[in-house]
């Protein structure tokens, strides 16, 4: 049996179908993450995502290329009868080294568990290879509780990762025996039903910053551009292997970051050898978002733009899915990347102002007898914890639209901290604070993990910000319980305990009944909690600074 499916049936999201393995001198174990596989043409890195109630994308990658006639996915009720089979299409770049295959499953039912398995025309040992499971979404107006997961910032780290310390100067280094993200989300995947990545994958642009740092060690100093293509799509690589676990079982939802733009965000600069490194030495197919572009399928219209702007439904939610990098609509600042500087060497997705005309379109189609709750999702904030990180070009393009459009709750990533916010809109609180406000409440979660490692909120938290965590790894995870009721959760990865927690109330035009509001901010360095009601104004709770680990990295995010 080979180490992924070993490492797949102990998570619990595989089944092996009936067949013996052969000997390893006739079909070579598959790979071991990070590495490359012996047999080119190996399904590797599988994950599904959600296209509507009758349709899913999987997708997955080989190191060789396949006709699209032959790269197959077989699924059906039955892991025993896989009797359904659906082609897919391959795509690829020029400093790839594997190639993406990308299929869509059509004719599911609602809110059913199918079973698939990834395979190949004149695959002689295909029998071996896992059957994993998915299950789709349900059809509007179904009024089943659920939960999901939400993570942001998330790439290699800790054991399962690239390392377990951070940075020079961040917070963060994983302690013995605490569990990252990844691992956190693998141990909790029946604790929701999908999972949304708001941008920054992989980190697999920190190899320059890593190689300058001296992390790899004088060996893996930079040494030319080949150096840099070859390590780049091995992070990427390693951090897609590492994520499978999840992303075979879970719809795996994902936002664009700013550390997808190119392999060297941000610029680096090697005071020692007085080099400085800016994004013109990345190669043709390491710009432009290139390789976020050609690994998903999300449900997004064909072209430039699929995977960057998508909205999509599982039962009571309507949720968005936007790009605060680029296409911000003319009169903000371009349809360049934020700033419109060029900096980035990015570019505009789509037509001028096509994003926002699509996102006016696409609230003014929601049905909220149906999906009562509207959630958007973009990687910048512009309410956070950390008032000169906002991200004042966001605010100005789509805060209008999203209040207009009445979305209940919006949430980013990209600054290394947690921060809650009371429903708020143009800077002005709704006094209502959770009980049935009229604006949206914004939370940024940035603390998925990675090389550079966490951030320091302001000592004292910005105007309507209503509570901050720093310092500790975590995920969130939301719970709708109903058209009038949903809960936020913060979990920290290392334990998977709950820090902060609150619930939003609706009204709906009917539902008046409240609900207990618990907010914790316990996480051993007293960030204070409150109890309050949804039928009254939420108190504000008592904030206090961590202090540990060192100073955050703010300008690299």
């Amino acid at each position: 049996m080979s180490v992924k499916l070993v490492l797949a049936a102990f998570a619990g999201i595989a089944t092996m179908v009936v067949g013996v393995p052969l000997p390893n001198e006739t079909y070579p174990l598959a790979t071991v993450p990070g590495t490359t596989p012996f047999n080119k043409v190996e399904p590797l890195q599988q994950r599904v995502a959600f296209i509507d109630a009758n349709n899913m994308a999987v997708s997955w990658n080989t190191y060789a290329s396949l006709p699209d006639s032959e790269a197959t996915v077989h699924y059906g009720l039955d892991p025993l009868n896989l009797d359904q089979v659906a082609y897919s299409n391959q795509t690829t770049f020029e400093t790839s080294r594997t190639f993406s295959h990308h299929a869509v499953l059509s004719g599911l039912q609602p809110k059913t568990l199918y079973h698939y398995r990834v395979a190949h025309t004149n695959c002689y040992a295909c029998n071996t290879l896992p059957t994993y499971t998915f299950t789709t979404p349900r059809s509007p107006a179904d009024t089943e509780p659920y939960s999901i997961a939400v993570v942001a910032d998330m790439g290699l780290m800790g054991p399962d990762g690239l390392t377990t310390v951070a940075g020079t100067g961040a917070a963060g280094t994983l302690l013995p025996n605490e569990t990252n993200t990844v691992q956190s989300l693998a141990q909790n995947l029946d604790a929701f039903e999908h999972i949304i990545h708001i941008g920054d994958l992989a980190y697999a642009d920190y190899f320059i910053k890593e190689s300058v740092g001296g992390y790899f060690g004088a060996d893996n100093e930079i040494v030319n551009q080949t150096q840099v293509v070859e390590r780049y799509e091995e992070l990427n690589e390693e951090f897609y292997d590492q994520i499978t676990p999840l992303t075979s079982s879970k719809a795996y939802m994902v936002a664009v970051g700013n550390h997808e733009s190119n392999c060297d965000n941000g610029g680096v600069t090697d005071k020692t050898h007085n080099i400085s490194y800016t994004a013109s030495y990345c190669m043709p197919g390491q710009t432009n978002f290139t390789a976020y572009a050609e690994h998903w399928n999300m449900p997004g219209t064909p072209g430039a733009a699929k995977n960057f702007w998508y909205s999509y439904d599982d039962g009571m939610v309507h949720y968005i899915i936007l790009d605060f990098e680029t296409d911000f609509g003319q009169g903000i600042y371009g349809p360049d990347e934020v700033g419109g500087t060029g900096k980035q060497m990015s570019g505009s997705r789509g037509k001028v102002n096509e994003q926002i005309d699509w996102l006016k379109a696409d609230l003014a189609k929601v049905d909220r007898t149906k999906t009562p709750w509207v959630l958007a999702f973009g990687h910048r904030p512009y309410y956070v914890s950390i008032a000169d990180a906002r991200c004042t070009q966001c605010q100005e393009a789509f805060e209008p639209v999203l209040n207009a459009g009445g979305v209940d709750l919006v949430m980013t990533g990209h600054d290394h901290v947690y921060s809650r916010s009371t429903a708020v809109y143009n800077n002005t609180a709704d006094p209502a604070g959770y009980n049935d406000p009229k604006y949206p409440v914004y939370i940024t979660n940035g603390l998925g993990g990675h090389y550079d490692g966490m951030d320091d909120m302001d000592a004292t938290l910005p105007a309507n910000i209503e509570f901050g965590i720093e310092h500790v790894y975590g995920w969130s995870r939301l719970y709708f319980a109903n058209a009038t009721h949903m809960r936020q959760d913060f979990v920290a990865s290392r334990n998977s305990s709950v820090l902060d927690s609150f619930w939003l109330y609706k009204s709906r035009g009917g539902n008046t009944s409240p609900v207990t509001t618990t907010s914790k901010g316990n996480n051993g360095n007293g960030h204070g909690s409150h109890t309050s009601t949804s039928s009254s104004h939420h108190s504000t709770p008592t904030h206090k600074q961590n202090g540990q680990n060192g100073q955050g990295q703010n300008g690299q995010n």
